[in-house]
């Protein structure tokens, strides 16, 4: 599993139980499969540009906070893993 899809997988999950909706809800508004936003969550689909701009709208987000969070998310990250081997 790459890196950068779990982090964007935990991104949504987080988002939407902020907004306390569940997969299924988050699917209806965003015009797709319950089971492939479970998979999107768990970082084991990678999905396309025009699905993640209907999860930002879904989801009550720009596509700038989105991008903006999996940034920060995904620099934690490194610095998490260099701190690590060191």
């Amino acid at each position: 599993m790459e890196i950068e899809l779990v982090i964007f997988g935990e991104i949504i999950r987080n988002r939407r139980l902020e907004l306390n909706i569940s997969q299924e809800s988050l699917a209806l508004k965003a015009d797709m499969d319950r089971s492939y936003v479970s998979e999107i969550e768990r970082g084991h689909k990678n999905p396309s540009l025009s699905k993640i701009l209907a999860l930002t709208t879904a989801l009550k987000l720009n596509p700038h906070e989105l991008f903006y969070l999996f940034d920060e998310s995904l620099y934690k990250k490194k610095q998490e893993n260099n701190h690590q081997s060191m």
